[in-house]
């Protein structure tokens, strides 16, 4: 088993400018370009990030991000890379349907911008080339802004035991069917991603409701006017998928503990082992992923905290 470790962020400081309505602003922003992981295998999808955070202590218009991806040195982009600025209408006076054109919006002091960057999809085609090594992938910029690049280096890896099973028995595609990758193939890496983003019922709803779970469950279907808007069968159904997602997700966290979405994978887990009556497991992995950092482990601690007894007065 691959061990994922964080990347190093590369942090450069450049000007974003905003050009529109024949005008221009700028101001600095901070820049980031990271991967979750330096080492990733054949057919596992490989999504960074970069983010453009407002470090100074003014409101600065919405940056936007444009430039292509140079894949190992490469004269040739990968591929063109275009996300606007966020813009916003001015407010408009009661009966006036038209006005001025939309204006920037304006970010706060501390506030960050995400675009994420699937290098997978950007960069690799399985038909006409073979991504296994090392690899430095760079985003370089418009040409006119004059910034320095932003780069992360990473490497594929060969699939091997179940991975290389799953990426045999689905030609290269492991992900292309879900739902046999987890029946057949449920340990492999490629599997994470289907727990990851395929958490049934109420894995997304705040770790609060384990505190009255059936409650909370009729409570989202209950009608405006006090009834419940669904059958017991529906509500059943819905309890029957997030076992048989919990059940799933025990054996890959035991082989993957540091698959890099497994906090995602570990709250998600959680719920589904309370909403179904399992609450003792459920606070097992709550107290495991509040040993971690990051969202899910800051909402552990904070859930943990307000279950503690109070303590005595002296």
């Amino acid at each position: 088993m691959k061990t994922k470790q964080s990347i190093g962020t590369v942090i450069g400081l450049i000007l974003i400018s905003y050009l529109g309505l024949h005008a221009q602003q700028s101001g600095q922003w901070t820049a980031t370009f990271t991967l979750p992981a330096t080492s990733y295998v054949l057919g596992e999808p490989i999504v960074g990030e970069i983010v453009l955070h407002n470090s100074t202590s003014s409101c600065l218009p919405s940056p936007g991000l444009f430039g292509a991806f140079y894949l190992d040195g490469g004269t040739a982009p990968c591929r063109a890379y275009d996300a606007p600025p966020t813009e916003q209408m001015p407010a408009l006076p009661p009966g006036v349907t038209y006005g001025p054109p939309s204006v920037p919006h304006m970010e706060q002091p501390g506030a960050s911008r995400v675009f994420p960057v699937n290098i997978s999809h950007l960069c690799f085609d399985r038909q006409t080339r073979n991504p296994l090594g090392e690899h430095h992938l760079c985003f370089q910029w418009d040409p006119t802004s004059g910034r320095a690049p932003l780069c992360v280096t990473f490497t594929v890896q060969a699939p091997s035991g179940e991975d290389a099973a799953a990426y045999q028995a689905f030609k290269g595609d492991p992900l292309a069917h879900p739902a046999d990758l987890l029946q057949r193939f449920p340990t492999s890496t490629y599997a994470g991603y289907v727990l990851a983003d395929g958490a049934p019922g109420f894995s997304d709803q705040p770790l609060s409701w384990l505190g009255d779970p059936d409650t909370n469950i009729r409570n989202y279907y209950r009608t405006p006017d006090g009834r419940i808007g669904v059958t017991q069968a529906h509500i059943d159904q819905e309890k029957a998928a997030m076992a048989a997602y919990a059940k799933s997700v025990g054996p890959f966290l035991e082989a993957h503990p540091d698959f890099p979405q497994a906090p995602r994978i570990r709250r998600q887990y959680a719920m589904c082992l309370g909403l179904t009556g399992h609450m003792p497991e459920a606070m097992a992995e709550i107290q495991t992923l509040s040993t971690g950092t990051g969202k899910e482990a800051d909402e552990a601690k904070a859930f943990l905290g307000e279950k503690a007894p109070a303590k005595p007065a002296k």
